[in-house]
């Protein structure tokens, strides 16, 4: 039996960013995983921002 270990570090470093990680089903099937947290501004990677961005909303 393999346990997968990849999500549960997510949530953890996450809530160790101060962050949230959430996971959820959309109606359209598939998985969606939603991480939040607040960057300080001097951290901000602009490119980083838009890839993100990109992948976030599918395309």
């Amino acid at each position: 039996m393999m346990l997968h270990y990849g999500l549960p570090i997510m949530k953890e470093r996450a809530e160790w960013l101060g962050g949230e990680l959430e996971i959820g089903e959309p109606e359209k099937g598939g998985t969606q995983i939603k991480l939040s947290f607040i960057a300080h501004e001097d951290q901000i990677n602009i490119q980083s921002e838009i890839q993100i961005k990109r992948v976030g909303n599918g395309q």
